[in-house]
């Protein structure tokens, strides 16, 4: 698989990259985060370094997270890199 044109921290800039249903709005070095299914608002942060030094009030926002759903898109790329796996259907997965 090629490494991604993207990272995480362009989702702040490229809103129409998230899964229908979900948002990210800056709110300093962090954003907070909404998805289906969340009653309220989550900070998260793509910064490993934020995250250590705050920890008790925001999410790192990566692969493995509980808010990351990479794994079950991943699921969907299975062993043929993606090449059967629909757009729609790899943002599907991502926003649950």
């Amino acid at each position: 698989m090629q490494p991604s044109p993207l990272g995480l921290e362009d989702l702040d800039e490229r809103p129409e990259l998230l899964p229908p249903g979900c948002g990210a709005r800056r709110i300093g070095r962090d954003s907070a985060w909404t998805q289906p299914g969340l009653r309220r608002e989550v900070r998260v942060t793509c910064d490993p370094t934020y995250y250590d030094h705050h920890s008790e009030s925001c999410e790192l926002w990566a692969p493995g997270s509980p808010l990351f759903r990479l794994q079950r898109a991943m699921a969907l790329v299975g062993s043929d890199e993606g090449n059967s796996c629909s757009r729609q259907d790899f943002l599907q997965a991502l926003g649950g």
